[in-house]
């Protein structure tokens, strides 16, 4: 059993653990509802009443990806599918850009970007991200430049230095320019930015690519990143 897995509890990061570690630290109280689970796959911090559902999908999950069906939404306005999983890998392989892709597979719970899929990722034999990433609990002030339009507030869900990815985000479209605030226990301070989007799912998630990021606000996403796969490493 592989020591995967990262609890965040009252602001830190525990781990890494193996399946049994968690089910010992949840039997014992030591892990509860308050807790967040997160493992190499995942694409956010997921609440720790999903930790059954979870650890039963992140299994075996090359086999899991060949036996789903799949859909593929690359902007067209008709997702192509259902296909199987050569299928999936040559229609990828066929597109012009990756980063607008979403994807949605039998047994998966929503639509979720290219990026954000690393078993399809590593099968297509492409880069996951030309930067490293790590989960980001927080915050972020979102309000689209040029406009005196109040601040939206959404949750975060990862983060690098080129870049970040959000939720709730769904009344935003590919292309615009924003002004974001970000604040999360796991940053020392707050963090300004000025952000285009890069894609919006179906579900609302979308995508930030970073205009200009302060060197002091790159040191600090370095180090929060750094020390995240540091622990992923030790795995």
């Amino acid at each position: 059993m592989k020591a995967q897995w990262f609890i965040h509890r009252e602001g830190a990061v525990l781990g890494p653990f193996t399946p049994a570690d968690v089910e010992k630290q949840i039997s014992s109280g030591h892990f509860n509802s308050e807790c967040l689970v997160w493992a190499r796959g995942s694409n956010e911090w997921l609440p720790m009443s999903q930790w059954k559902s979870l650890v039963g999908r992140m299994a075996d999950p090359a086999k899991t990806v060949a036996e789903r069906v799949w859909y593929c939404d690359s902007g067209a306005g008709q997702p192509a599918g259902p296909l199987t999983q050569n299928e999936l890998i040559d229609h990828l392989k066929g597109l012009n850009r990756w980063d607008i892709v979403t994807l949605w597979g039998t047994g998966l719970l929503k639509w979720l970007p290219l990026f954000e899929v690393p078993e399809v990722m590593d099968l297509v034999g492409i880069s996951r991200r030309e930067h490293p990433r790590a989960p980001l609990l927080g915050q972020v002030a979102l309000t689209p430049s040029g406009t005196s339009t109040p601040a939206q507030i959404l949750p975060s869900l990862t983060i690098s230095v080129g870049g970040m990815g959000l939720k709730n985000a769904g009344f935003l479209q590919r292309g615009d320019r924003v002004q974001i605030a970000i604040r999360s226990r796991d940053i020392p301070t707050v963090i300004h930015v000025t952000g285009e989007i890069l894609y919006v799912s179906r579900i609302g998630d979308a995508g930030v690519k970073f205009i200009d990021l302060s060197p002091e606000a790159r040191a600090l996403l370095t180090d929060h990143i750094q020390k995240f796969h540091d622990q992923v490493a030790a795995a």
